[in-house]
């Protein structure tokens, strides 16, 4: 081998080495910022959790980390569009990670585009299988496009995974409602009750069902329960009020009447 050749590569690895290295020192500079903006956004320093995580982005434009957080950080400061747009980077450049997905179908849901959320919805459960919350979200989407025999399949699955979240039962229960089954919406409002007897919007979802049903006299029970829990809730004298205006009940309709007309009030 001849000077000149080895002269020649005494230079290339060099300058790979010097490469790697800088290489090494960027990665390692990205990742303290992304620790601070995580931290800063773990805190709800927006602004200072924003400058970080650009920074960070800046010399790994490819980090799909990075770019999550981004997302998350523009979702606490109401920003969905650029929200949006760093969760179609961050699945862009993590194509199978499942809560990436997750979080850009519910980014497309919290601003009304139901139809665009299904898609991602669909994505993190074909990465993640055992993903209640995807099959939740999915079956949200799916009622909110009023497709209710498939909001149905997806809410039963996530609640076959996790039988004990109340809000859940509600919700499966309101999908029944709205596609007239009243029985099962029944049976999922009294799963919620189980798990928590405080909420009382759910009792008063069952005297609805009564209602429907021209069952007045076990709609107004449920009311009066609901009112019980929840004294303060217009909503409830005002289903109240009907209930009791069909029982021919028209004094207690009056006062209840009254009482829907105070404003809500919450401590």
């Amino acid at each position: 081998m001849s000077r000149k050749t080895i002269n020649l590569c005494v230079v290339l690895l060099a300058a790979i080495f010097i490469t790697f290295s800088v290489m090494a020192e960027e990665a390692e500079e990205a990742a303290e910022h992304y620790r601070l903006g995580k931290t800063y956004y773990e805190e709800g320093r927006l602004g200072n959790a924003l400058s970080e995580t650009e920074k960070a982005l800046e010399l790994e434009p490819k980090n799909a980390e990075s770019y999550f957080l981004l997302g998350q950080i523009y979702a606490a400061m109401g920003k969905h569009e650029e929200e949006i747009e760093a969760y179609e980077k961050a699945v862009k450049y993590e194509k199978k990670r499942a809560e990436f997905h997750l979080a850009l179908g519910e980014a497309y849901f919290h601003v009304g585009e139901y139809k665009e959320s299904v898609k991602p919805f669909k994505k993190a459960i074909k990465y993640d299988s055992g993903m209640a919350r995807a099959y939740m979200a999915l079956g949200r989407a799916y009622f909110a496009l009023r497709d209710f025999d498939s909001a149905l399949e997806e809410m039963e699955k996530a609640i076959e995974m996790d039988k004990e979240n109340a809000d859940w039962h509600k919700t499966l229960g309101s999908a029944y409602f709205a596609a007239g089954k009243y029985d099962e919406a029944a049976r999922e409002y009294r799963h919620a009750l189980e798990i928590d007897p405080r909420l009382a919007e759910v009792q008063m979802l069952i005297g609805r069902i009564h209602f429907e049903k021209k069952e007045y006299e076990k709609a107004a029970g449920e009311y009066k329960k609901a009112v019980e829990a929840d004294p303060d809730n217009p909503l409830i004298h005002y289903h109240l009020s009907q209930a009791y205006r069909q029982l021919g009940m028209f004094d207690e309709a009056k006062r209840e009447e009254e009482l829907s007309k105070r404003p809500l009030r919450r401590d």
